[in-house]
């Protein structure tokens, strides 16, 4: 039981609580056996007034030692304990900026926090200028307010969500990023989103020279008179021009009997 309490609790209570067990224990256990104590070393009932001043004093001293000990141990494991976040947080800059991929962090707003020095390389800007201005700066005008409302629902939702958007650089140059975004908590209990971003512009548009190029090729071999066609591993064919189309079918026999 103590155990799950310990879970749902932050430190601070922890602390709160440990504090007060222990002056609750103190307190009781000098309720009850102090005066016996004095009764057993003491036979002379006008030494006692003076006796209850010192214990009342000596009591109220070691709780404050205690507690001097118990926050000073507190504070020393605070410490530790930041000591090792700020720690495991250059390591994770660290990482991050040797990352090849475009990354930043961005609050409920859409505002920067981070980027790395490869995310400012796809959109020619520096750290500077993106720090504290929102992602919608980096889509035209009219997508604006789309790409507002997107994030904030996957920061209410605490989802992530990959896709690919028509960005522009900082000279206005056209380009198309593919972005995976990935909801985080820190260790304080902010959430955060953090976005990793690939320029797929050069491989979209060499697939784009590549489909002129098969469909130039193909309609070159539309307009053959020669019969035409193309065959896969498997010897099935996926591609016949319309010259095959007008050959009779005795000629198609001996066409494929050559073919083989």
């Amino acid at each position: 039981m103590f155990t799950r309490l310990k879970q749902h609790l932050d430190p601070e209570w922890m602390m709160a609580i440990r504090v007060s067990v222990t002056f609750f224990l103190l307190g009781s256990a000098w309720i009850l056996f102090s005066d016996r104590l004095v009764f057993l070393l003491f036979d002379n009932p006008e030494e006692y007034t003076n006796i209850q001043s010192w214990k009342g004093e000596f009591f109220v001293i070691t709780v404050a030692i205690l507690l001097l000990l118990m926050i000073k141990n507190y504070l020393n494991r605070n410490r530790k304990l930041s000591e090792s976040l700020e720690q495991s947080e250059q390591r994770f800059k660290k990482v991050i900026e040797k990352s090849v991929s475009g990354i930043c962090i961005t609050d409920k707003y859409g505002v920067f926090e981070y980027v790395n020095t490869a995310f400012c390389a796809i959109y020619g800007y520096e750290v500077n200028e993106f720090l504290k201005n929102k992602i919608d700066m980096l889509v035209d005008e009219n997508l604006r307010e789309t790409v507002l409302e997107v994030h904030a629902q996957l920061f209410d939702r605490n989802e992530g969500r990959q896709g690919t958007w028509a960005v522009r650089d900082k000279n206005g140059v056209a380009k198309t990023v593919v972005v995976d975004t990935v909801p985080i908590t820190w260790v304080n209990g902010k959430k955060r989103l953090v976005t990793f971003v690939s320029d797929v512009t050069e491989h979209i548009k060499a697939e784009e020279e590549l489909r002129r190029s098969e469909q130039r090729y193909r309609n070159m071999m539309e307009q053959l008179d020669v019969p035409l066609y193309i065959t896969d591993n498997d010897c099935r064919i996926v591609f016949a021009n319309k010259a095959l189309e007008k050959v009779s079918e005795p000629s198609m026999k001996r066409l494929f009997v050559i073919a083989k």
